[in-house]
């Protein structure tokens, strides 16, 4: 019994030690400056360089990318220049990996937001797709 019980709190302290490491949604309500959001990001690069295969990881990746892309391109981060490239990068990864309607809407934003209306077309057209049918009356 005492044998049952020590592995329970193991297994439960290995679980919480488990979900404090999972990754944590973006800021994207926060200005950044370079310093800061290198900060910010880096728990998402390690943990998509950790596993190439965390959609998760690449969505938030993504995410914290696009939002200083659309800083960059307001004049506001001159040091983002890259973002919306490494934005579209990490988010085709996600949408690659587990292609949910966040990470999908993500992609079409970046797209956008880099200028690449065309793949942003295309991207509108598999998310319509994805709606399901009016009801006829």
């Amino acid at each position: 019994m005492r044998t049952l019980a020590f592995v329970l709190v193991l297994v439960g302290l290995s679980a919480t030690a488990a979900s404090a490491q999972a990754v944590q949604p973006f800021n994207a309500l926060q200005f950044y400056t370079e310093a800061e959001f290198r900060a910010a990001v880096a728990p998402y690069a390690a943990a998509a360089s950790a596993n190439a295969n965390d959609a998760t990881a690449h969505y938030w990746l993504g995410v914290a990318y696009l939002h200083v892309a659309r800083q960059h391109r307001a004049g506001l981060s001159p040091w983002a220049s890259g973002a919306a490239a490494q934005a579209i990068q990490s988010l085709e990864r996600s949408v690659s990996l587990r292609p949910t309607l966040a990470s999908m809407l993500a992609l079409w934003d970046a797209y956008v937001t880099a200028g690449e209306l065309e793949k942003g077309v295309v991207m509108m057209s598999r998310l319509s797709g994805m709606a399901p049918p009016l009801p006829l009356r």
